[in-house]
């Protein structure tokens, strides 16, 4: 057992994966989980204009959405589905921070290092 002051290092570690999750959940939640619900919805919908089976009331966020821009369903669709992947993408991107920033944490072999992976992670500290 590795102490640091008067805590043990592998405390130190734990506690520095907790902030790290934490950090991390409170940044995914910047969008509020209505709006997740109603892009949830318009994902659905989507597909379903893509898949060409649907009736206009099967698509009530594209279809509101598509005569407020003026444009087609079908377009409304297609940027709904690019900015879906994009997004995923973004989310992915964003485990795979998390993830690493949490294995060098466990490797980490001072306080200070560890301090400083969290500070770059997702905290604002």
């Amino acid at each position: 057992m590795k102490l640091v002051g008067n805590k043990d290092l592998s405390k130190i570690k734990q506690d520095a994966v907790l902030k790290v999750n934490s950090a991390y959940h409170d940044h995914i939640k910047q969008v509020p989980s209505s709006l997740q619900a109603v892009y949830a919805e318009k994902v659905k919908e989507a597909n379903l204009v893509v898949n060409g089976s649907f009736n206009d009331s099967d698509i009530p966020f594209i279809k509101a959405e598509a005569v407020y821009r003026g444009i087609t369903v079908e377009q409304v669709a297609d940027s709904i589905l690019v900015k879906n992947t994009e997004w995923k993408k973004q989310l992915a991107d964003t485990e795979v921070l998390r993830l690493d920033v949490i294995g060098k944490i466990k490797t980490s072999t001072s306080v200070k290092e560890i301090e400083g992976l969290v500070r770059t992670s997702f905290t604002t500290e």
